[in-house]
């Protein structure tokens, strides 16, 4: 049957670490996460250093819908952008975080002025450790040597983003200006508006973890180019990434925001299979 085929490529690529988080890596060893070394544009920046650019910062935040919260301590980042690059990372689109594991992502430079998040490197509350509990899907994971954390308390529009600019284990930062960066992935000149916000969405939510043309993170595998993606529809994709464990149990690919109504993932991961499926039709 078709229904079954489907089935049968979404476990595949399961198989294949599909991946739209960062995954615990056993062999990282703690003295590299604790080294709260961080690469800045062209500076390294020991702990040291980063304390005597700016004074440190405490950032309430909670998880989502939970009405747990935590504080974290850090340095605020447009503090340590000034220092390193003065008034000149606020000309470019945006900045990439890169992660111990390969992990990558970018923020839009407006995103960082208006809500100024923080490098965080420990929880206020010195009794626990900097951690966090993925509850079955990656086990505990150590978030050093830098968090970027949002007071998502007092701005509680961040939460619809879900996990969305929360890069853990971040490493390096650095400026980007986005048509030299994303010329390999946006290779369309005459563009229909649909295909464009299908390439924010899948950015936003996907490119962290998943390359295009050796273009984003690493920690899944590749969508463009990607056979099987064309063979899945767009039916059985927008099943797969709503509902990753219904499909196949085993992967650590997380949901598609969940912070969102269902009508509202649907229309997300619909574009999303538009700009993929749009990739995958062009010549480049």
């Amino acid at each position: 049957m078709k229904f079954d085929r489907n089935l049968r490529l979404a476990a595949l690529i399961a198989l294949t670490s599909f991946s739209c988080a960062h995954q615990k890596n056993s062999d990282q060893k703690i003295s590299v996460i604790d080294s709260k070394e961080l690469k800045v544009g062209p500076k390294d920046l020991n702990f040291e250093k980063l304390k005597s650019l700016t004074s440190e910062l405490e950032v309430p935040f909670t998880k989502g819908t939970s009405s747990n919260t935590h504080t974290i301590v850090g340095f605020p980042l447009i503090n340590v952008l000034n220092s390193v690059y003065g008034d000149k990372w606020k000309s470019f689109e945006g900045i990439l975080f890169t992660a111990l594991d390969g992990y990558k992502i970018d923020i839009p430079t407006s995103r960082i002025l208006k809500y100024n998040p923080i490098l965080g490197y420990r929880y206020k509350n010195p009794d626990l450790a900097f951690t966090y509990d993925s509850k079955g899907t990656e086990g505990i994971i150590d978030l050093g040597p830098y968090y970027l954390a949002w007071d998502n308390i007092a701005h509680p529009e961040l939460i619809r983003d879900g996990g969305y600019g929360w890069p853990y284990q971040i490493g390096q930062i650095e400026t980007i200006r986005y048509a030299s960066y994303y010329s390999k992935v946006f290779p369309f000149k005459k563009v229909d508006p649909a295909i464009r916000e299908g390439f924010e969405a899948y950015k936003k939510n996907c490119m962290a973890c998943h390359a295009l043309k050796d273009q984003g993170g690493q920690k899944g595998p590749q969508l463009w180019p990607y056979p099987p993606l064309q063979r899945f529809g767009r039916e059985k994709f927008t099943q797969w990434v709503l509902n990753p464990q219904q499909l196949a149990p085993q992967t650590t690919m997380p949901a598609l925001n969940p912070e969102l109504s269902l009508k509202e993932r649907r229309i997300l991961a619909s574009k999303i299979y538009l700009y993929l499926a749009a990739l995958h039709k062009s010549k480049n």
